[in-house]
This record gives C-alpha cells, structure tokens and sequence, in this order.
C-alpha cells in the first residue's frame, strides 16, 4: 500500500511535518511497496491515536446529567444509569462509542466498564477492529452505590479473573485486560491490595480514578488519614503498570510518589471542565520520563456533543461561557500546554505496554489494520 501527498507526523523528536509518501508492506512500514494507492493530499498522516482514559459503558449517557459535581453526578445520574443497562443497551453505547472514536483517527482505546457487562464490551471490542484494554469495574464499597452495582469483595475478584482468562491477549493480542478498581471511595483496602497482589503476578494494567475533586479528595483524606495517591501507594497501587486517571488536585509529595513508581496520569481536560473539577497541571506532572497522557471521560462531553477529541484541552465555543465559569470554581488558574509534546507522548498507556503500540511512522513500524 501507498498512502501519498499527506503531511506526515512522524511523532519522532525533532523531526518536522513534511508531505511525503508512505509505504506499507504486510503489517510494518516500509521503504517501498506495491499494491493500493490512496491519495491523502490535504490531509495529516499520523500514528492513530490514543485514548487512554474512557468509559464506552457511558457513551449514551451524554448530556442527561448536567451541572453536577462529580459526586453528585456519580450518584445521582450515572451509577443509577449504569445499573439499568442490560445487554442490548451495552452493546449499543459500545458501537456508537467505537465507531466515534475510530472516524476520529483513535485507533487504541484504555476503557473502564461498570460492573456487570463485560462479555458484552469485549465482543464488540473484537468485532470493532480496534485496539484496545478494557476492565470491568470493580466496586465493593461507597455510599450512595446502587444495590445492583455494589459487588463483594469475593464476587469483584472473581469476576475480573474469569474475564482475564477469557478476554485477554483475545484477537492475536489486539485485546487485553486491566484491573480497574473505580477509585478509593469505592474500593475497600481488601480489594485495592488484592488487585495490587493480582496485578503484579500477572504483569497487568492498574486503572483507576484519583485526585479528581477536592470533595472526592477531603474524603479520601477522611476515611484514610492520606492524601488519594499516597494512599494508592500504600496499598501497591502506583507503579509503572498504572494508569490513573484526572490527577487534578494533587500536592508535591503525591507529585513525588508518581514519579518516584513510573506511574503515568491521564489528563481529562473537557471532562474536569465539565464537572467543575478543575484542570491537571500537566507541566508539573510531566517532568522528565513524562507520565502524563490523554483521556476523555466519555459521558462527561458538553451537552450530547462530544467527539473523544480532548488532546488539546480546549473547548467548543458555545460552551465557553458555562465552563469558564465552572472552571474557575474549580479554583485555579489556566495553564498553558503543549498539545504536540502531550501527543506524542501520549501514544501509549503504562511504560509496561507503550512500545507495543505503533507510535511513530518509522520504517519497520507496525501498522494498524
């Protein structure tokens, strides 16, 4: 195949935007080949992209619960909403969600479903073609859970091990499992310290909520006498398999611990506008190694509308004024990012997995089918 006339992002440092052809062969990147021509003049050739953090059980939940915070949101609307889906229902929300994100140029997903369903979202998560790792949430504690969510400590681990057995490395690897314990309201200790246990016997993906909220946060600090990420971390849960979700509100020592264990945020900038929340502050947690990556937080999209295309931590002019204005009750100021720098960087998920994804468009490069 020969895509030719795009401007390519290789996604290599240094390396400048430059309209040239490219070539593939088989399954890799190469430096000629025959076959199919496609014509990409006037558009942009770059590695697909990659979600790192959303929820496809949420996909047709956009727009029915608006101006809440996020525990009211969680409580209120979402958790009864995720309760009620039944199978046609998850299938639904996850072919609408898929097919957004692959006409959008994603082509790697890191999703989190709720806790029942998850034979359901990996058969379309096969059927779709696209990459992905994908975990059923895991929830034995919090108030305000639905009896119907609220799963045992037992039943919770059971459930994740049975579908690891069945889901992972499915479709010639295409499919893999990460343990997602929701966050630490919800998640006793037992069950953090047996995913930690789990996890690293396993060589898996952590992936979960924290720092998102300073009410989510005053609580976690009530319940534990620690701050959320040093809390994760005292349960074995910041590491280089993980992939933490929001990191808003975080203080040095929490900044620290992240970098210290190889964990990596994922920074859901129209979701955090959306519910108040706030934005990370993506400079300070990407020093060197750089661990901070790109999410959506799906139902969380402005009023019905949202596309997963939150890379560049802007939003859309008709919804300026209202999350402006929640933004700022989130109570910091705006930050200036580097879209290109978080996108390159963004292209993978924990380091355990990050050079198993086509990033960059470099002869002997995979290719996505």
């Amino acid at each position: 195949m020969r895509i030719t006339g795009g401007t390519v992002l290789s996604m290599k440092p240094g390396e400048a935007p430059v309209i040239r052809d490219v070539f593939i062969e088989g399954d890799q990147l190469a430096e000629r080949a025959g076959g199919e021509t496609i014509d990409a003049s006037g558009c942009y050739v770059m590695p697909g992209l990659v979600q790192t953090h959303v929820h496809l059980v949420q996909t047709i939940f956009r727009g029915l619960a608006e101006g809440l915070s996020l525990l009211e949101w969680l409580r209120d609307r979402i958790w009864p909403l995720e309760a009620a889906h039944d199978e046609r229902s998850f299938r639904a929300t996850a072919q609408l969600g898929l097919l957004d994100l692959l006409t959008t140029g994603t082509t790697t997903i890191l999703d989190m479903g709720t806790t029942h369903g998850g034979d359901v979202i990996a058969e379309e998560l096969v059927a779709s073609g696209i990459r992905a790792r994908f975990g059923q949430a895991m929830m034995d504690g919090g108030d305000g859970v639905p009896a119907s969510l609220r799963e045992t400590t037992g039943d919770s681990l059971h459930q994740s091990a049975r579908l690891v057995m069945k889901w992972n490395e499915a479709a010639d690897g295409r499919i893999g499992y990460a343990y997602a314990p929701r966050f630490a309201l919800s998640c006793t200790r037992e069950l953090l310290e047996a995913v930690a246990d789990i996890t690293k016997r396993l060589e898996l993906l952590i992936h979960t909520h924290s720092n998102e909220n300073v009410a989510e946060r005053k609580l976690i600090e009530a319940a534990t006498g620690r701050a959320p990420t040093a809390y994760l971390d005292d349960v074995g849960l910041v590491n280089e398999r993980s992939v933490i979700a929001h990191g808003v509100n975080v203080d040095d020592r929490e900044v620290a611990i992240l970098a210290e264990r190889g964990a990596s945020i994922t920074h859901c900038p129209s979701s955090n506008l959306k519910l108040g929340s706030g934005i990370a502050d993506v400079r300070r947690l990407a020093p060197a190694r750089g661990p901070a990556r790109v999410g959506s937080a799906w139902a969380r999209r402005a009023d019905g509308v949202g596309h997963p295309r939150d890379g560049d931590a802007r939003w859309r002019e008709g919804d300026a004024p209202e999350r402006r204005d929640r933004y700022a009750r989130g109570g910091q100021e705006g930050r200036r990012h580097r879209p290109r720098r978080i996108a390159s960087r963004g292209t993978g998920w924990g380091r355990g997995d990050a050079d198993r994804v086509w990033r960059r468009l470099a002869r002997g490069a995979r290719r996505d089918r």
